[in-house]
């Protein structure tokens, strides 16, 4: 098994989904980043994840139990680079 990170936006407004053109729940993937992905969640926010996190075995997580905050880094980037009205 594999672990993967996300990171999730505040709930965006009509308007902003709009201007996104991202009108229905389609699933988005960028093969440039060859582990990023993303979705429209029911509450209009947008879910971007990743297998950012090293592997440790079984999946466990660190010590911690705490994504690395270099991983939330790398996501928000490429969300807003993706979709810099976010």
């Amino acid at each position: 098994a594999l672990n993967s990170a996300i990171v999730v936006t505040e709930p965006l407004s009509d308007k902003l989904w709009s201007e996104i053109g991202w009108d229905g729940y389609e699933v988005l993937g960028d093969a440039a980043h060859t582990y990023c992905y993303a979705q429209r969640t029911r509450e209009g926010r947008i879910a971007m994840g990743g297998r950012g996190v090293p592997y440790r075995f079984g999946s466990k997580t660190d010590v911690r139990g705490v994504t690395q905050q270099a991983t939330i880094d790398k996501l928000h980037k490429i969300l807003t680079t993706l979709l810099p009205q976010t």
